[in-house]
């Protein structure tokens, strides 16, 4: 009986930290695993009077971060393609994933963020799994953008605030797995591009089936489809 009800306080406690915010210790081991000297503290003065907001949610929600696989409670800064982490109620740090490859598991969505090289940059980002398979991959992105605030240029016209952009997804591809991530162009042309032993299977597959290179489903079948012409 002993057990019974200590368990129980235990189980208590728990959910009482998650649903408060506040992370037990034994799980807030972050700091431990992971350099702090090459992280950088979270500073929200880097956007001030800026209308809207640069994360996907304004609130920390829980995710497990592998390769520590602990659970923390995170937020993604969609404009600067940050990661956030929640250590204390008074300390909140920015994952350094150039110094450490990381995958975040998020809870609620049961989106994946995996750590990978962007082509286009030249420098670690996170992207979101989409359709992994043997031989290439679908990710993608959702980003924000900054825009500076303007003044009027008339009478007629108004000055317009610093404000965020619209949520948009960008999808990317992975060519060999442990190649990096290669943006997706709009025009088949250009995608068809990267694949110049099976340009023809590859052009006959899209017109065949409709595939809009916007579409995620339709980029679903699309990468299974390229994954079997590789094997």
């Amino acid at each position: 009986m002993r057990k019974i009800i200590v368990l129980f306080i235990a189980l208590s406690f728990s959910f009482n930290c998650l649903a408060q915010g506040v992370i037990p210790k034994d799980i807030r081991n972050i700091g431990d695993q992971v350099d702090l000297d090459r992280m950088q503290a979270a500073d929200g003065s880097r956007y001030i009077n800026v209308k809207g907001s640069p994360y996907l949610t304004d609130v920390f929600v829980p995710a497990t971060v592998y390769p520590d696989n602990d659970l923390f409670f995170v937020k993604y800064n969609a404009v600067d393609d940050e990661i956030e982490v929640k250590l204390s109620a008074t300390k909140t740090i920015i994952l350094d994933n150039s110094f450490k490859k990381y995958i975040i598991v998020f809870k609620e969505s049961g989106e994946t963020f995996t750590t990978l090289d962007d082509a286009l940059n030249n420098k670690p980002a996170y992207f979101i799994d989409v359709k992994k398979t043997d031989n290439v991959s679908l990710y993608k992105k959702k980003t924000k953008d900054f825009i500076q605030a303007t003044k009027a240029t008339d009478n007629y016209s108004k000055d317009k605030p610093a404000h965020f952009s619209k949520l948009e997804e960008v999808f990317y591809i992975q060519l060999t797995p442990e190649g990096p991530a290669k943006l997706i162009s709009k025009k088949k042309k250009s995608f068809l591009e990267m694949f110049k032993n099976n340009q023809n299977d590859i052009k006959n597959f899209i017109g065949d089936n409709k595939i809009k290179l916007t579409k995620e489903e339709d980029l679903i079948e699309l990468i299974s489809f390229i994954n079997n012409l590789k094997k």
